[in-house]
């Protein structure tokens, strides 16, 4: 027994070194990533071989000693790896969202920004095979981030054989840990949550004050689009608005014309759908308005959300805003090509008229 202790203290001894180099070498690229690398706290735990839920940064100290036998960057890759999956925010998933699918898009996305960086210790050895992934998604015009090759997982499944391919090609972590709450996985308490948004965008800021080479790609990533400051109310007040009531289908289409028609809409308003969130639907209903002169000058789209579900896989042409629920989780993974609002309780009640 107690040479097993001696045994398990000394593995995770090791493991702390490797993590502790990992983080320095990472930090010595990534200056501007310094409070993502460091704010999630290591913790050994012998069921996951290495991952994060956004709090905690857990590794199995044998398996990442073996790793590091065999390759001794192994620890620079799945730090960076683990940490853009923080830095997205893409561990906050919805319990709707089809795993397989979103742990793969995620990998692929993941792996996709890593091969940008000028970083000789992160090469895989299987660049010129993921290079046929990456291509055949873009031809098909997907924007290679988590959300958008989900959407379009969804829409073109992979065979058996190709998601296990996919999959040994881009997995490095484990993401059992991102679903730690609905599948009552019992882990220690959190002290305090991570504000990865708020990480996030101090790390955008920091990537833009460099003077050295920017990463393009990463920086389109880090920005993402900014949180427009207003009165929806006013917008609400100022537009009169065509209103599309879609779960996974349209449910009710309402056409207002007027500000008393608006007034007797919301006063006898009831709504429904309530199914699984697929907002493709909306997207093709307006598409077809303008085509058919419905439409004129559409300007953009207000989708009221909780943010899960399927998002088209091509950025329409208007512009388009996902206000999403403030008391919901911040598990929305919105289109870099949208702008993501946080609705609270006074956003739409400050205008009177």
């Amino acid at each position: 027994m107690q040479k097993e202790t001696e045994r398990r203290e000394k593995a995770e001894y090791i493991a702390r070194e490797i993590i502790a180099e990992a983080r320095g070498r990472l930090v010595l690229h990534f200056p501007y990533l310094d409070q993502a690398i460091y704010g999630l706290r290591p913790l050994p735990l012998k069921s996951v071989p290495f991952g994060s839920d956004g709090s905690f940064l857990f590794y199995d100290p044998i398996f990442l000693i073996d790793q590091y036998e065999r390759d001794e960057n192994s620890a620079l890759k799945l730090l960076l790896h683990t940490t853009l999956h923080m830095l997205f925010r893409q561990a906050l998933v919805g319990v709707r969202i089809q795993r397989p699918l979103w742990n793969l898009a995620c990998d692929i996305a993941v792996e996709h920004l890593t091969e940008s960086f000028d970083l000789p210790g992160l090469k895989s050895g299987r660049e010129e095979a993921r290079k046929d992934v990456y291509g055949k998604l873009q031809r098909e015009g997907v924007y290679i981030s988590a959300e958008a090759v989900y959407a379009w997982l969804c829409e073109h499944p992979p065979s058996d054989p190709e998601h296990v391919l996919y999959r040994d090609l881009f997995q490095r972590d484990s993401h059992r840990v991102w679903y730690r709450r609905e599948d009552g996985i019992q882990l220690p308490d959190v002290p305090e949550i991570l504000n990865w948004e708020e990480i996030r965008q101090d790390a955008a800021s920091l990537c833009e004050a460099e003077n050295e080479d920017k990463n393009p790609l990463f920086l389109e990533l880090l920005r993402g689009r900014r949180k427009p400051k207003a009165d929806y109310s006013q917008f609400l007040t100022r537009f009169l608005i065509c209103i599309v009531q879609c779960d996974d289908r349209i449910r009710d289409v309402c056409m207002i014309r007027s500000r008393n028609e608006l007034d007797a809409y919301l006063t006898d308003l009831r709504l429904s759908g309530f199914g699984q969130t697929d907002f493709r639907p909306v997207f093709e209903l307006a598409g077809e308005y303008v085509r058919r002169g419905e439409f004129s000058g559409l300007a953009g789209i207000f989708y009221f959300t909780d943010g899960d579900g399927v998002y088209p896989r091509k950025a329409p042409p208007f512009e388009t805003v996902f206000v999403i629920d403030s008391d919901m989780p911040g598990r929305a993974h919105v289109p870099p090509w949208a702008v993501r609002v946080d609705m609270d309780e006074d956003s739409f009640g400050s205008a009177e008229r």
